[in-house]
């Protein structure tokens, strides 16, 4: 399963650490709308290839067809 995170403050960090011990769960990107928090969460999760600053600017950034989502 791909998936974007939501909030990457103390909480969302946390969940993106148990998201990553999960087999199947491929977490693709990140939102955070602090900066100081992206910060942190690109720092403690390098292998996070994309955090943006808004869903609307993660979701636009690579147009999915409804066949890849079962991929």
């Amino acid at each position: 399963m791909k998936a974007i995170l939501v909030g990457l403050g103390g909480r969302g960090r946390y969940w993106l650490g148990q998201c990553q011990k999960q087999p199947g769960v491929d977490v693709v990107a990140g939102v955070e709308p602090s900066a100081q928090n992206r910060a942190a969460a690109e720092c403690d999760f390098p292998e996070l290839a994309m955090v943006f600053a808004a869903v609307k600017s993660a979701v636009e950034s690579r147009p999915v067809a409804l066949a890849e989502l079962d991929a």
